[in-house]
C-alpha cells in the first residue's frame, strides 16, 4: 500500500505550516541516508524512515524577502 506517499507530504506540509504560525522554523528534508538517519537518530530497524523534518527557533526570526514573478505571469487561464 502506498498511501505513505502522499500521507507524509500532507502532514509534514501542515506540520510545518502549525510550526510557521509558533514562530518556528523548519526544513524538509527528502534526500538523506536512511541507514545513517537510523543509527543517528535511534530508529528501530522496523520502522522505514520515509522523510525528515528539522524543527526549531531561527537564529534570525526577521521575514525574509521572496522575489516572486508576477502572478499574470506564471497563472494562465483556460489556454497556454
Amino acid at each position: 500500500h502506498l498511501a505513505f506517499l502522499v500521507d507524509v507530504p500532507i502532514a509534514i506540509d501542515h506540520i510545518t505550516l502549525a510550526a510557521a504560525a509558533e514562530g518556528l522554523g523548519t526544513c524538509w528534508i527528502g534526500s538523506f541516508d536512511p541507514a545513517g538517519a537510523r543509527t543517528v537518530l535511534g530508529i528501530p530497524e522496523n520502522v522505514e524512515v520515509v522523510e525528515l523534518l528539522a524543527l526549531g527557533y531561527p537564529a534570525d526570526p526577521s521575514p525574509v524577502e521572496k522575489s516572486r514573478l508576477p502572478f499574470e505571469t506564471v497563472v494562465h487561464w483556460d489556454r497556454w
